[in-house]
């Protein structure tokens, strides 16, 4: 696994845009000295109430006076082990925090879902609907991350709808794979817009860091996005399978 600090991070990001360091507000203290960037030392992490929040917030101390910051993210996952991580991390300088590397602090534990692989398994479930019931919990989730990625809305609605359909019947079967054979090309062309801010937002980052580590996450992702800039063709196959014991 390769180290990856927390200001670096693809997925420190919301609407695809870079998410820190984030935009301080004074809240306590004599004077506003409006700071900005990694500045300050970090006395509390509060949590949104909404259990759909998409954000969180920082506490710091800078000369004397308090200020607040609002962090925001794209994936609910990763937004919940930042600050899960983060909670851990008061008394520490914003400096340090952004210093922290991701692949060691969130304790080996692997994002649960990524843009690509959530296209993976819409795909998987388009292919194979034939052959399987697909209105899994893995599709469902798959659905719920890409949703706030994916233009127009109505796309993973109809997805969505689709996986509700009857597939007991073959006329039934039939039916659900033309919708989905329908809709999936163009959730695929919005993860590919996705992945095109991602690598807009890592190039920058790249010219000021000079970081091998942000090149090779580019050249990673550009590969992907050259792949998804080909026409997709629907080639039906089987239902995957379990690998046997031995």
């Amino acid at each position: 696994m390769w180290l990856m600090e927390l200001r670096a991070h693809p997925l420190m990001t919301c609407s695809g845009l870079p998410n820190w360091p984030p935009v301080w507000m004074w809240t306590d203290g004599n004077v506003n000295k409006n700071p900005k960037g990694e500045v300050g030392t970090l006395v509390e992490v509060q949590v949104s109430q909404s259990q759909r929040a998409n954000r969180f917030f920082l506490v710091i101390e800078y000369e004397d006076s308090q200020y607040m910051g609002c962090l925001q993210f794209d994936d609910p996952s990763f937004r919940r082990r930042v600050c899960d991580l983060l909670g851990k991390y008061c008394g520490h300088s914003i400096e340090e925090i952004g210093s922290l590397d991701l692949s060691i602090s969130i304790a080996g534990l692997e994002i649960s879902m990524t843009a690509l692989k959530a296209l993976a398994i819409l795909e998987a479930a388009v292919l194979e609907c034939k052959k399987r019931n697909i209105n899994t919990l893995e599709a469902r989730d798959a659905l719920h991350f890409l949703e706030p990625h994916t233009q127009p809305p109505w796309l993973i609605l109809q997805y969505r709808t689709a996986l509700d359909s009857d597939w007991t019947t073959a006329v039934g079967r039939e039916g659900q794979q033309q919708v989905l054979r329908a809709t999936f090309p163009g959730i695929r062309s919005s993860v590919k817009e996705l992945l095109g801010k991602q690598i807009d937002t890592l190039a920058r980052r790249f010219a000021v860091s000079q970081d091998t580590r942000v090149g090779e996450e580019i050249e990673r992702l550009a590969t992907e996005y050259g792949k998804l800039g080909e026409p997709w063709v629907f080639v039906e196959r089987p239902a995957s399978r379990p690998t046997s014991a031995p």
